[in-house]
């Protein structure tokens, strides 16, 4: 089993907020989530960079990992301001509101730290 490399530059992608969001066991998951789609977007339109790295499946579990941390500290907290906004106290709105805010969560994270992050040599 590897350890984590609190020094690679993806774990330092992570405030204190959000690493307690990243699972300790992430050299253990499955490559699914945003770790596969920025494998996939990364695949399409940098193979070079890809095929440069020297383990691109851990690169990805990886930074999967920490994109999923980053969401779901974010649609936490986008979940409580709206809660408290809208004085939602019921167990099944609040679980409804915390789906819509994983999603738009989700959209954001995404959007920054992979869609609009391919390499340079893709112009």
């Amino acid at each position: 089993m590897t350890t984590m490399n609190w020094d690679d530059p993806l774990v330092g992608m992570l405030d204190e907020t959000e690493m307690v969001f990243l699972d300790p066991q992430w050299d253990l998951m499955a490559l699914t989530g945003p770790g596969e789609t920025a494998q996939r977007v990364w695949e399409q339109y940098a193979p070079a960079e890809v095929a440069a790295m020297p383990d691109p499946a851990m690169h990805f579990r990886l930074l999967g990992a920490v994109l999923s941390a980053k969401i779901e500290a974010l649609a936490s907290s986008m979940r409580h301001d709206r809660c408290v906004t809208e004085q939602i106290t019921d167990g099944h709105q609040r679980e409804a509101v915390l789906n819509e805010c994983r999603l738009r969560a989700t959209e954001l994270v995404m959007a920054e730290h992979v869609y609009s992050l391919v390499p340079s040599s893709t112009d």
